[in-house]
């Protein structure tokens, strides 16, 4: 009997380990195409608005994701999707829109480079709500490693000093709502398909950003030629279709605080598929912080 109980704890263990060890590889898929669909974007917004690309690419992500929960079960499966589950995508959808808005407000009125820096704050917010309302713990060596991948965030991201000012306040929201967002994307995850939510989010975004894009200064605008729709599609494989659902994916297997930790991997590879593509070389402030992140998740996930 003892024999069969301990065969049985081994199990769950090395069960366990694998679906976390899968969950790390989710995290890390989503990094690179979210760094890969940073790069396209920068590509395609050299003649589009940046509105209108997330217009475009969030509809089309939409379509493609509206197939695919046809061939995975069609109404089916959007009818045995609890009432919980669609209650916490709506607040990920709403705050991930609110989100957005924030970070072009506080782009128009700081420094990129200091905006995305206070951005990474996000990181900090999801952690924290992991801790707070998931009761998720680190240890001390994924602490250590934390802490290493932020600190290499700072040293990549930020130039300059800060001043509290309109834009400082309104870039700090921008960091609070995504934090919460992907904090209540791993309760929604519970409740609900990780495609599920894909679709969701997309569907919900896309008709917004069409409002907001068509109201802003420049208007709605649409690609002129062919390789900016190739463009616009490939952001809307790579970035809503692909690199959300890998971010889901790794949330139904991995705490959030962890998912996001590995997340920060995206500036590293920003840098690389930047230098591979747009023939831009790093600076050695953002190659040594591509450095200590790479270090930092290396302890994150050394057991993994």
């Amino acid at each position: 009997m003892l024999f069969q109980v301990s065969r049985l704890v081994k199990y769950v263990m090395k069960y366990r380990a694998m679906t976390e060890s899968r969950g790390y590889l989710y995290a890390f898929l989503c990094s690179i195409l979210s760094a890969l669909m940073i790069v396209l974007i920068k590509w395609v917004q050299v003649e589009l608005p940046t509105l209108s690309v997330l217009f475009l690419a969030l509809s089309a992500a939409a379509l493609v994701l509206t197939v695919l929960i046809a061939f995975h079960g069609g109404l089916g499966t959007l009818k045995r999707q609890s009432r919980r589950g669609w209650a916490w995508l709506a607040g990920v959808s709403a705050l991930t829109f609110f989100a957005y808005w924030t970070l072009f407000k506080a782009v128009d009125l700081l420094d990129p480079t200091v905006a995305s820096f206070l951005g990474r704050t996000e990181t900090l917010v999801t952690i924290l709500f992991g801790m707070v309302f998931l009761g998720e713990r680190l240890s001390r060596r994924e602490l250590g490693g934390g802490a290493l991948v932020i600190a290499g965030v700072v040293v990549i991201r930020y130039v300059g000093g800060m001043e509290v000012s309109r834009g400082f306040l309104i870039c700090l929201a921008a960091a609070l709502c995504w934090g919460l967002s992907e904090g209540m994307a791993k309760i929604a995850v519970r409740h609900m398909e990780p495609l599920v939510i894909t679709w969701g989010r997309c569907l919900f975004l896309a008709p917004v950003f069409f409002l907001t894009a068509s109201a802003s200064p420049e208007g709605l605008v649409l690609p002129s030629s062919a390789p900016l729709w190739a463009g616009v599609l490939s952001i809307a494989l790579v970035g809503p279709v692909l690199g959300r659902y890998s971010y889901m994916k790794a949330l139904s297997l991995i705490p959030v605080s962890k998912a996001a930790l590995i997340n920060q991997l995206q500036p590293v590879w920003v840098a690389v598929m930047a230098c591979l593509l747009l023939k831009t070389l790093p600076s050695v402030r953002e190659f040594a912080g591509g450095l200590m992140i790479i270090a930092g998740c290396m302890i994150l996930v050394r057991r993994r």
